[in-house]
């Protein structure tokens, strides 16, 4: 793992799935 998920904005960020988020954008 590179870099932590924001948690603070999506509390429901699956990391291990390999699927670009909603919460990657910004």
């Amino acid at each position: 793992m590179t870099k932590q998920p924001d948690i603070t904005k999506q509390p429901f960020v699956d990391d291990r799935l390999d699927t670009p988020v909603d919460y990657q954008e910004g």
